[in-house]
């Protein structure tokens, strides 16, 4: 995953656990409660793997600084 993919996801996983704690706390809306529990709860899973998401450009690829073997 890129890591401008990494970032978007990041923010979606956080705005999916503002939107959540709206919904909970919001008055208007019966539901609302049970539709932000379950947002919140899953912004808080996707949050989670998305900070366990592998810093590299692509998934599986870790990132390694380059060598300086050619710089003399």
């Amino acid at each position: 995953m890129s890591a401008a993919a990494r970032r978007l996801f990041d923010r979606a996983t956080l705005l999916l656990m503002v939107a959540g704690l709206a919904l909970l706390l919001q008055p208007w809306w019966v539901d609302g409660f049970r539709v932000g529990f379950f947002a919140t709860l899953a912004g808080v899973l996707l949050q989670t793997v998305a900070g366990h998401l592998p810093a590299g450009k692509v998934a599986g690829q870790l990132h390694h600084p380059p060598s300086d073997e050619g710089a003399s």
